[in-house]
């Protein structure tokens, strides 16, 4: 085992040299932070100490500068000594030997320096051996330190290394700086004052700094900056009575002797005070005071001028809508006069560097200018009403300018403008020239911006904008002389042209404005034209009437001047011939007068007598102008316009011409007229229906638009707060929510109006009413108002999201009144056509014809002419026939009555369905007369014809029944027919999919994929329509909503190449499902065909002309005819079967 174990040590020489070092390291780290740490704690025990003594020295009467120096020498001293001693220990530390040794002391007896051997075997081996024998040797000696570090390094443990720590200790140095802290603490509790001062003295040696006492003096102000020539009071407060009066000493900066002031006593004061004051001060000074021994720190008064407003510019930037360029006022200029909203740039300079400048103003609050390069200051001020100004200084040092001058911006507010219509200025009939000269003048303040002229046709309320100024300059005078061309506005005779101008400023954001008074442009009426002519034609007759009488009497007095003078003999034969000649002259001339005169009269004659000229034609050609003018667009009316002139243009036949007014008749051209009339009201109303849904239908998409900003803004609100810009918005979305409140109203009043109207007798009620008063009563019911006004309300007080929820009501709202405005709209397109129903007047018509057939019975057998009188056995029953006849003429004039109406008010009946009643009332007269007159057979005659006629009529409306359903069949065809075409369009884009499956994946294919796409949208989209516009004629197809949807959702994924055979898969379910579609509709129109109900007729069987025998055989094969048409299948085997069969089934007279 003593051979084995130093073995294992040698073996185990390089862990074991680790741990040996790893211990020292240990030790040596420790140990610095002890020494460090134990010197660092005698360095402040140190300098607190000799504060201790130094505090009871100063309480002593050796208190003195030297002892003061004593102690700080001390102090410094020994603070920095073991200052010093903590660094080295740190910096320094003893070698591995050093603390082997150390070690080794607490137990010599066990270690027998193996610790100190071991550390200085453990040294790095530097010197080399020169030959065999010191190699062996060394060979030897270096088993032998491996021996001996591995041993030290087996005995040394980590509890001998703790032991040779505890002779570091650290407790003496903590106790003894915890005992002076803890005095000092104490006195700093008493006294803090005297603790503070004497720790001062001894940091800062070298400052003037006197001793403490128990005698405070608390000195103020202290230290501090004066404005030139300010006042300053000095005081000071002993802390206890004092038997000396306070000495106040006054020195120059840096100086060390000063001038000495006693301090007189404040008796205004509750507590021993001195005062002293300083006037005028006009340079800077220090000052100290003292009582007895007992002085106070010395203080820094520093007096400087006050900041002055040395230089001032500003700049004035009038509003935008002036177009001026900025103006500069001259230097030092503070007031000025300028437009409200205007923007004045206020730049100044100081006569000192500058801490703030603040604009007072008022009214208003004050405004922080900024500082530029120190001593400059720029601040903007707009301008709303007029304020008083000042620039409020302050230097660096706390000193602000005094009683700053005052300056005053006057606000000038923009006057309305002033506009007058110059030329005409009155009511004046439409120019023949179809040119209308105006002037005009507009006047400002500050300039005038715009001039607009205004004018509404007729009784239409869109005012129509006509600009008379070409560009937006502000002039403070606008005159112009615009020559207005009329010759582009659609008017008809009657018609009314309203104008006015309007003015507006330049003021943001709502312009001052002035208009006009309102003038009128009168365009006479056809009736008022024709009137006209015919009164200038009076006023020319009445004058070539008097001309011709002053010509008469001229001629007269003529000849008997001549007879005169030829009878006293003064005129020679010449002046004899030349008289009678120019007598013969004027008579020749009045003959040709009094015949232009006679034509003329017979002109105006034929005037009167021409029936497009009468009054009642010329009114109801004026009702029909202004109706066109109000239904017709404006492109309507240019073709119109085209119209017309063509017709100026175009050449009639003289034949045609003379056939035409051979055919004329005045009563039928009142009532076509008549008929124009009602039914251009049917369309104008129509229009107002179809507006009415337009009107719910924009509403809703606003509502929407608006719903969705503000649902936007309320989930912006929740992460943050709003920009100035998104509150803006709200304040818009907040008066848009107020227009479309206030249009809503209007929209109600005219679902109201509507709803009131009522059918004449004998029209029929629009098919629309009934949606329109179901829009009534759901505003009715709907308090739209406060849900509006909550809508409102809510974004003004920017709250987006309680304006959401309310918006979604107004929405759903909204929604079902859109839903009956779609309704209206396709009612009045036609989509919902109302079927046409003539069976109550064909029964009508026929019951004429039945009773006037009676009463020709009862005429039966009577002799066709008579003597009233001659046979009273028949009288009865004549004057019987006759007020019967008188009934039922009754009962015809009530229907061609409502006839008419129905024709007048419907595009569906053609107004040749009234052909037949032509004539009837006279025929009727004639009828009850005759038979006064007991002429029987003349009666009988026009009876017949009665019958004839009225049996027509109700011929003529069955047909007309039937064309109007045959339009509606054609349209239902019409929409089969697209639906089908769509079906086609769905299977190629199908089979245009299944050809792309393989198709590489390129730009090409891409391409394709695109068109795919767009070519789905079309079929969707003319799906859509398709349903919507022929909604009634495609009602069997039923919802097809689900294949629009998957319509809609094909359309994306197809631009996806990944989903080829997905889309491809749904675009054949699609298909699929538009073509069962397709064969339900076709199965439908089969059942309703088979269903369709028959009018009976009469069969009339008539015998055969020969006996059956002599008729012949039927010899025809009916086996192709029922083999042809059977649908069902049979075996081959049975065709010769049945074809016997249906041999033996013979119509031959002989086989039966």
């Amino acid at each position: 085992m003593q051979t084995k174990q130093p073995l294992d040590l040698l073996a185990a020489f390089p862990s074991n040299r680790e741990r040996f070092d790893a211990l020292l390291a240990l030790y040596r780290r420790k140990r610095q932070a002890r020494v460090m740490i134990a010197r660092l704690g005698w360095c402040a025990a140190s300098f607190l100490g000799v504060l201790l003594v130094f505090l009871l020295v100063e309480r002593t009467q050796l208190q003195s500068e030297a002892m003061r120096w004593l102690h700080v020498f001390a102090s410094w001293g020994l603070s920095l000594f073991w200052m010093i001693q903590a660094v080295r220990a740190f910096i320094v530390p003893p070698d591995d030997v050093e603390m082997a040794v150390e070690i080794e002391d607490i137990d010599p007896a066990r270690f027998r320096s193996l610790i100190a051997s071991a550390a200085e075997f453990a040294r790095p081996e530097t010197d080399d051996e020169g030959d065999r024998t010191a190699t062996s040797r060394a060979v030897t000696s270096s088993a032998l330190k491996r021996l001996t570090v591995s041993s030290a390094a087996v005995t040394l443990t980590d509890s001998d290394i703790a032991a040779a720590l505890k002779k570091f200790s650290r407790r003496r140095a903590v106790i003894t700086l915890a005992a002076i802290a803890a005095v000092l603490f104490a006195w700093a509790l008493l006294s803090p004052a005297e603790v503070r001062r004497g720790a001062l003295r001894l940091l800062r040696p070298l400052a003037d700094l006197p001793s403490w006492s128990l005698l405070e003096l608390d000195v103020r102000p202290g230290n501090r900056v004066l404005a030139l020539g300010d006042n300053l009071e000095i005081s000071v407060a002993p802390s206890q009575p004092t038997d000396q009066e306070p000495v106040l000493t006054l020195f120059k900066p840096k100086a060390t002797e000063g001038t000495a002031t006693e301090m007189y006593p404040d008796e205004t004061a509750s507590v021993s005070r001195y005062v002293y004051t300083l006037t005028g001060l006009q340079e800077s000074t220090d000052y100290q005071v003292s009582v007895g021994r007992v002085t106070s720190d010395r203080f820094s008064i520093t007096v400087m001028p006050r900041p002055e407003l040395s230089e001032l510019r500003l700049t004035l930037h009038h509003p935008a809508y002036l177009a001026t360029q900025p103006e500069v006022l001259a230097e030092g200029v503070g007031d000025a006069s300028i437009i409200a909203g205007s923007r004045i740039d206020i730049t100044g300079r100081s006569s000192q560097r500058l801490k703030s400048a603040v604009i007072s103003t008022v009214p208003g609050a004050s405004v922080t200018a900024a500082i530029e390069h120190g001593d400059t200051f720029s601040t903007s001020l707009t301008i709303a009403t007029d304020t008083r100004w000042s620039a409020q200084l302050t230097n660096e040092f706390g000193l602000s300018n005094d009683n700053p001058v005052r300056f005053k911006f006057t606000a000038l507010h923009d006057a309305s403008p002033t506009v007058t219509i110059l030329k005409p200025a009155m009511d004046i009939e439409f120019p023949t020239s179809k040119r209308l000269d105006l002037k005009v003048e507009a006047t400002d303040d500050f300039g005038v911006v715009t001039t607009v002229l205004w004018y509404a046709v007729g009784d239409r309320r869109d005012w129509i904008p006509l600009n008379l100024k070409s560009d937006f300059s502000p002039k403070t005078r606008f005159e112009v002389e615009f020559p207005w061309m009329l010759d582009t506005l659609a008017i008809e005779p009657g018609t009314k042209v309203s104008y006015f101008v309007k003015a507006e400023d330049g003021v943001k954001p709502v312009p001052n404005t002035a208009s006009s008074p309102v003038y009128h442009l009168n365009m006479p009426s056809m009736y008022d034209v024709y009137k006209g002519g015919e009164k200038a034609q009076e006023d020319v007759t009445k004058q070539l009437q008097e001309l011709m009488e002053a010509q008469k009497m001229r001629r007269q007095a003529l000849e008997q001047t001549f007879e005169q003078i030829k009878h006293e003999g003064r005129m020679d034969e010449a002046t004899e011939r030349k008289i009678r000649e120019s007598l013969q002259e004027g008579e020749q001339r009045q003959k040709q007068a009094e015949e232009i005169i006679n034509k003329f009269q017979d002109l105006q004659q034929n005037s009167k007598d021409n029936p497009f000229s009468s009054p009642e034609a010329l009114e109801k050609m004026q009702k029909v102008n202004e109706l066109m003018n109000e239904v017709l667009d404006d492109e309507a009316k240019r073709l119109m316009k085209q119209l017309r002139e063509s017709l100026t243009t175009m050449k009639l036949d003289p034949k045609e011409l003379e056939k035409f007014e051979e055919a004329f008749k005045m009563d039928n051209y009142l009532k076509n007229l008549d008929r124009t009339i009602e039914l251009l009201k049917q369309l104008k109303d129509e229009q107002k229906l179809d507006a009415l849904g337009k009107t719910a239908d924009d509403l809703l998409k606003r509502q929407q638009r608006m719903a969705s900003e503000t649902a936007a803004l309320a989930e912006k609100q929740k992460q943050g707060a709003l920009s100035p810009e998104e509150e803006s918005k709200l304040k818009d979305l907040a008066a848009q929510q107020e227009k479309l409140r206030q249009e809503l109203e209007h929209l109600q009043k005219q679902a109201q109006e509507l709803a009131d109207q009522k059918p004449k007798p004998g029209e029929q009620q629009n098919p629309a009413t009934e949606d329109v008063k179901n829009m009534r009563d759901a505003m009715k019911q709907e308090d739209f108002n406060k849900t509006a006004e909550e809508i409102k309300k809510n974004l003004e007080q920017k709250n987006p999201a309680g304006a959401k929820d309310q918006q979604q009501r107004m929405l759903k709202f909204l929604e079902s009144l859109a839903k009956s405005g779609q309704k209206i709209c396709n009612t009045c397109s036609g989509s919902q056509q109302q079927q046409l129903d003539l069976s109550r007047f064909v029964r009508r018509s026929l019951d004429v014809a039945r009773d006037q057939e009676k009463l020709l019975l009862q005429l039966n057998g009577l002799p066709g002419q008579f003597m009233r009188g001659q046979k009273p056995a028949v009288e009865g029953i004549i004057d019987e026939t006759s007020v019967l006849q008188v009934i039922v003429r009754q009962q015809a004039a009530d229907l061609e009555n409502a006839l008419e109406t129905l024709v007048r008010s419907s595009f569906s009946i053609d107004p040749s369905v009234l052909q037949p009643l032509q004539g009837v009332q006279p025929m009727f007269n004639e009828i009850v007369k005759n038979l006064e007159d007991r002429a029987i057979g003349r009666s009988r005659q026009d009876q017949r014809e009665i019958i004839r006629r009225f049996n027509l009529l109700a011929m003529e409306l069955l047909r007309a029944q039937d064309q109007s359903q045959s339009q509606s069949n054609q349209s239902a065809a019409s929409a089969m027919q697209q639906f089908k075409d769509l079906t086609r369009r769905q299977l190629s884009l199908y089979q245009q999919m299944m050809r792309q499956q393989r198709s590489p994946v390129d730009q090409r294919m891409m391409d394709e994929m695109r068109r795919m796409a767009m070519e789905q949208r079309k079929i969707r989209e003319s799906l859509e329509q398709l349903m919507r516009e022929g909604k009634q004629q495609m009602q069997t197809l039923g919802r097809l909503d689900d294949v629009l949807k998957e319509m809609q959702d094909l359309e994306t994924k197809t631009l996806d190449p990944r989903l080829r055979r997905e889309v491809a898969e749904r675009q054949k379910s699609v298909y699929d499902r538009m073509l069962k579609a397709q064969k339900s509709i076709r199965n439908r129109e089969e059942e309703s065909e088979e269903r369709k109900a028959v009018k009976a007729r009469e069969i009339v069987q008539t015998a055969p002309d020969k006996p059956l025998p002599q008729i012949g055989t039927d010899s025809r094969d009916l086996s192709r005819d029922f083999l042809g048409e059977s649908r069902e299948e049979y075996p081959k085997n049975f065709e010769t079967l049945l074809r016997e069969y249906y041999k033996s089934l013979s119509l031959s007279g002989e086989k039966l």
